[in-house]
């Protein structure tokens, strides 16, 4: 590759931030993707930014967090996603400079398929799709369970489900500019909740909650800093180990979504420099509401609490929840449930956008039908 193509380092990105116009061509197949690719740009730094957020915060945090503290203790919680986080971040700064120097449909999957080779493409482009879409209608169905928080009718079921749909689809359908304004306005809902949450947290922990004593670092000490896996009981430490290698395996799925800001660049304005600012502050995001948030979950329950290992799929089984209904803070367990119901379908609105964007880019590519290379008059 000669030294005309490698002017845009990772240094440069923000100092060059044109061209616009993203054209790399295809050596395998001989014609420039730019030429036929028909998404228009819409999206804009404000969208982009929030698009960040909301891949980077979802029911994996507000519900997870729960098993995870009581699957590997509040210490062992907190390293497994402090591991899980920084190689989450790794990999989005590789697939955010790659991005910023070529913002095309299709992204990682093009990358794979262009300086590596065209099968790998193909592989890794069918599965990230497959990953996506067969999630869209478990976090449809996601949303629909913390509906039965207010109303457990279950004749009602199919009414949530169908508008959660259609409204995901719509959002979708209309053009990306709706999709950026709906994650815009979720993403500040779960800023909002997470900030929220945290505050709340820290007041229950410091005795700040009527009629309740200060904790402090109280269930660090008992029942302890890291729990077993059960699986070991003749080895403690083994036991606790494999509890922190469990943990780490749910903690990768929290972080799913990531990448959806790579995704989105063929759509945003000036991808050059939003896209490269948008991975940078990922990492101030993980930081404060990932590992903050960890760390004050195992700060006001117990990893050993009964009620940590509830499978309603509501907000009850979340630790905040638990904490603040022994606090006798009763209103804002429903507050709960609402801002995590909308991450709920935000998950499914993003991996609705995710995957049809991943096909579209496979298409361009003459890996899927020709069909799916079609696109609306709002691109």
């Amino acid at each position: 590759m000669s030294s005309e193509e490698n002017k845009y380092d990772a240094s440069s990105l923000e100092k060059h931030p044109e061209p616009d116009v993203h054209v790399v061509a295809d050596r395998k197949h001989k014609f420039d993707v730019a030429e036929i690719d028909c998404v228009q740009r819409r999206l804009k730094q404000r969208h982009v930014q929030m698009i960040a957020i909301a891949g980077t915060l979802g029911t994996g945090l507000f519900l997870g967090s729960g098993k995870a503290l009581s699957g590997a203790g509040p210490l062992g919680a907190l390293l497994a996603y402090a591991l899980v986080g920084s190689v989450a971040y790794s990999s989005l700064c590789s697939i955010g400079e790659m991005t910023s120097h070529a913002p095309i449909s299709g992204t990682f999957p093009h990358f794979a398929a262009r300086w590596v080779d065209p099968a790998l493409g193909f592989a890794v482009g069918w599965n990230y799709f497959y990953t996506n879409v067969v999630t869209v209608p478990v976090e449809i169905t996601g949303a629909q369970i913390l509906i039965t928080y207010w109303d457990s009718n279950p004749n009602h079921a199919g009414i949530y489900t169908s508008i959660i749909i259609v409204f995901a689809c719509a959002t979708n359908i209309l053009g990306v500019r709706y999709f950026g304004e709906a994650e815009f306005v979720f993403s500040i809902i779960k800023l909002t909740m997470i900030t929220g949450l945290i505050l709340v947290g820290l007041i229950i922990d410091l005795g700040g909650a009527p009629g309740h004593h200060r904790l402090g670092f109280q269930y660090w000490k008992n029942p302890g800093i890291f729990a077993g896996a059960g699986l070991e009981p003749n080895n403690i430490t083994l036991d606790r180990f494999l509890g922190f290698l469990s943990v780490i395996v749910q903690a990768s799925f929290s972080f799913q979504g990531m990448e959806i800001v790579a995704i989105a660049a063929s759509e945003t304005e000036n991808p050059r420099r939003n896209i490269a600012k948008a991975v940078r502050r990922v990492f101030y995001r993980i930081l404060v509401f990932y590992i903050l948030g960890i760390f004050v979950t195992g700060l006001i329950v117990p990893y050993n609490d009964t009620s940590l290992l509830q499978s309603t799929g509501t907000a009850v089984q979340s630790p905040y929840v638990i904490a603040m209904t022994r606090a006798g803070i009763k209103v804002l367990p429903s507050i709960i449930n609402a801002g995590v119901m909308t991450s709920a379908f935000s998950a499914a609105n993003s991996f609705l956008f995710c995957s049809s964007r991943i096909l579209y880019g496979l298409a361009l590519r003459g890996q899927a039908p020709k069909i799916f290379t079609k696109c609306t008059s709002k691109g």
